[in-house]
């Protein structure tokens, strides 16, 4: 294959030794990582889940991923189908709501919010317009002047409105967590770099 020098203009070896300069510094630099909290969708659902409107909410035969699937079968009639989800009270601070959702083609939207607490209030996170099939991921990042999921968020709730299909549809729902960012050090491999003398007499030898 082509050469990593060529293709970039950089000195891999010089790359080496700044690397190998960090690590006996100890100076590995961080790295952005994540800690995830799994959010179980099926389980008890009667105490996970509070729904209004003609929706039912029930555990799937399938799976997705290995985990459970929340099979979600509701007709959008006088009004909006909603289903609200309460976190724990200890959940950590996080930034980023994530899950899986297979869509129904409905052309009807999804609207997210969640639950402050604080201030007895449900805050717009997201909208998502039904307009596929499939499996899908979705993140939805806190819609805050701070941008985290503080404890003072106590519910996610999902409400489908009514801008495309009135009868029956589903929704599939997996793999829902909350994210929180997390700095980590990564190791860089150790690499046996030859000495600049070394290198030198290896040149010599050549000629």
């Amino acid at each position: 294959g082509a050469n990593f020098n060529q293709q970039n203009g950089v000195d891999f070896k010089d790359f080496a030794l700044l690397a190998e300069h960090w690590l006996g510094l100890g100076g590995v630099p961080d790295v952005v990582g994540e800690t995830v909290l799994p959010l179980p969708v099926t389980g008890d659902i009667p105490s996970l889940w509070q729904s209004s409107g003609d929706i039912t909410l029930a555990k799937s035969a399938a799976s997705w991923m290995g985990n459970n699937v929340l099979e979600i079968n509701y007709r959008l009639q006088s009004g909006p189908c909603t289903m609200s989800y309460s976190l724990p009270a200890d959940h950590p601070v996080s930034e980023r709501l994530r899950f899986w959702l297979r869509g129904d083609n409905s052309g009807n939207k999804l609207r997210i919010s969640c639950y402050l607490f604080s201030d007895f209030a449900w805050l717009t996170q997201a909208t998502i317009t039904l307009d596929f099939n499939g499996w899908r991921h979705f993140e939805i990042p806190a819609n805050n002047p701070i941008y985290r999921y503080y404890d003072t968020v106590t519910k996610f709730r999902f409400e489908l409105i009514d801008t495309g299909s009135l009868g029956d549809n589903q929704l599939l729902m997996s793999n829902m967590e909350l994210v929180s960012p997390e700095l980590i050090k990564a190791p860089l491999p150790h690499k046996n770099i030859p000495s600049r003398s070394e290198e030198h007499t290896s040149e010599l030898q050549s000629h």
